[in-house]
């Protein structure tokens, strides 16, 4: 619980050259980008261990990976509506990648596990793994982190090639692809889906 409302926290080792996750969410809701959760706290636990920092972030409840929702509501036997339901959160997280997108920003970790469901309300989770893209205007949060922009470009870069979850990856980013963008993220989307 937060603040009587219910939370989650996420602990994390994050390479030290790299923005904290709690940055991308400060960008994802700069950008008005829809279904990402609201961060109610973030912080360091551990500064730099051998490259590395222990981040935390606590994040409002977003329900339940959408796999383990729609085995729990498909019990109930209503194979019509849980289809639509399905197509209804994939349109949404499709619209959530997309205006992400636009804002420079691309997850490279769409996975089951990163697709959650409270109520009617589909959420896109765990943006630790994604990468600032040229356009996106990060030059205040880069700053706010002492991170130069053209380092977090560069270092985004150079994380790029197997980010994510192998299960869930694009094909071409499974034979090696060193290019990210927004169709590999739609291919892990089917994949869920």
């Amino acid at each position: 619980m937060y603040n009587g409302k219910k939370a989650v926290i996420k602990i994390s080792w994050t390479p030290t050259d790299r923005l904290p996750e709690c940055a991308v969410y400060e960008a994802l809701h700069a950008a008005n980008i829809p279904n990402v959760p609201e961060v109610h706290e973030h912080g360091f636990i551990k500064g730099d261990f051998l490259g590395y920092r222990m981040e935390f972030i606590v994040l409002a409840d977003c329900g339940d990976p959408i796999s383990v929702y729609f085995a729990q509501s498909c019990t109930e036997k209503r194979p019509a509506f849980y289809a639509a339901q399905l197509a209804q959160h994939t349109k949404s997280i499709a619209n959530t990648l997309v205006h992400a997108y636009k804002a420079g920003i691309l997850h490279r970790d769409v996975s089951v596990g990163n697709i959650t469901v409270s109520g009617n309300r589909v959420y896109m989770i765990d943006w630790g793994y994604a990468k600032f893209l040229p356009w996106a205007c990060i030059d205040e949060i880069a700053t706010k982190w002492n991170f130069d922009k053209n380092e977090v470009l560069l270092n985004e870069t150079q994380h790029n090639s197997m980010t994510g979850t192998p299960i869930f990856m694009s094909i071409q980013t499974l034979l090696g692809s060193n290019m990210r963008d927004i169709t590999h993220d739609f291919e892990s989307l089917f994949l869920v889906a």
